[in-house]
């Protein structure tokens, strides 16, 4: 019966279906008062001084030096900068002496050449050999090259012979040479003995492979049968299948 009706008659009733669902849409999303269509899409907002609770659009109560943030959540409005929420009023951020706001005017941070102390701005005392730093945390100083912190001072770092300064925070402030050691705050010289070598820090020696360290000299590696030297160079271990027992290499007991 259907296949007999025209073209056109399908047509129309799409169009009023369509319209109908869009006259749905349109009174579902009618602004509620004090509110006003978006520009883009059909949904809305509240106006400014209004924030949105279910379908509803209530007047904020905005304290004095306060603006509407037009968010729907929280209590809707923030303090101007320079002011601070407390118990619901904005009030003036009290700035100490030497102090000045942040970027985002929330709080107060103080001048170069002073420091946070109990809510108030301290001025830092430079020791001698000593210069000012930017971080916000720590002493507000740092030692000059060549000193490092001891308390509250700058105290000189001796480099003793056959070493060099290194400008480091930590640490006695100075390395040895390449070919020497520390040793009681001097750099002695790296005994290297006989077929050893100096590893790459430059500060201790090891043994050539096929050596094995025996007290302050390189021994030659004496391999039982069926072994072979291992990964280090320095040691020895078996061939598979056998196994170390002692020094020797031996098949493993079948049970």
């Amino acid at each position: 019966m259907f296949k007999s009706l025209p073209l056109a008659f399908y047509a129309a009733f799409s169009l009023l279906l369509v319209t109908g669902i869009a006259f749905a849409q349109d009174d579902n999303n009618q602004p509620p008062e004090n509110a006003s269509q978006d520009r883009y899409g059909s949904g809305w907002s509240c106006d400014d001084g209004f924030q949105r609770k279910n379908s509803q659009c209530i007047k904020l109560t905005i304290p004095e030096n306060a603006y509407a943030t037009g968010r729907g959540y929280g209590s809707g409005w923030a303090c101007k900068r320079g002011f601070e929420e407390n118990n619901k009023a904005c009030v003036p951020i009290n700035l100490p002496d030497n102090a000045y706001l942040n970027a985002s005017g929330n709080n107060w941070e103080c001048e170069r050449g002073y420091r946070t102390d109990g809510g108030q701005c301290t001025k830092i005392e430079l020791p001698e050999n000593a210069f000012l730093t930017d971080g916000k945390y720590g002493n507000g100083w740092a030692c000059e090259r060549g000193f490092r912190a001891t308390n509250n001072s700058c105290t000189e770092i001796i480099v003793p012979a056959n070493g060099y300064f290194v400008d480091q925070s930590y640490g006695s402030g100075w390395r040895c040479n390449r070919g020497y050691t520390e040793f009681n705050e001097t750099c002695q010289k790296v005994d290297v003995p006989e077929n050893g070598y100096l590893v790459e820090d430059g500060n201790s020696w090891r043994c050539k492979r096929g050596f094995m360290q025996f007290g302050n000299s390189c021994r030659t590696l004496v391999l039982p049968e069926n072994a072979h030297i291992d990964y280090s160079g320095n040691d020895w271990e078996c061939d598979n299948p056998y196994r170390k027992r002692q020094d020797q290499c031996e098949l493993p007991r079948s049970n």
